[in-house]
């Protein structure tokens, strides 16, 4: 991220989703908390790419209160990845089968009280 803040606001209803190209994910992880994560966030669904992340990042070192996160990192060469932070209240699983090794992605069915999944 630079240094020009950018804050996200909504209207009060409805599923509130961010997605961003974070270029490094880790030097950035405390702004993001502090500006778009806190607790008062209205941001139910927060998607990064360009997260950089690989397998000696912990995920102990990502996780954020009051979310729960899926990511994918890149295995093969440096830089990409993924990382999508849920809100803890809401309902979902991962897609596995609707994911691909030649694009990197992660899928998600969201699943509310009286609707069907999406």
């Amino acid at each position: 991220m630079n240094d020009d803040k950018v804050r996200f606001t909504f209207n009060e209803n409805g599923l509130h989703v961010v997605h961003i190209n974070i270029q490094h994910l880790l030097p950035n992880l405390d702004e993001i908390y502090k500006c778009h994560l806190s607790n008062q966030s209205l941001i139910d669904i927060f998607g990064m790419v360009e997260t950089f992340l690989h397998s000696d990042v912990d995920d102990n070192s990502l996780r954020i209160k009051h979310f729960k996160f899926e990511r994918s990192d890149r295995l093969q060469k440096r830089g990409g990845g993924i990382l999508v932070y849920i809100k803890n209240n809401i309902i979902y699983r991962r897609r596995y089968d609707l994911e691909s090794k030649e694009i990197e992605s992660i899928w998600l069915e969201i699943k509310f009280p009286n609707t069907n999944p999406f």
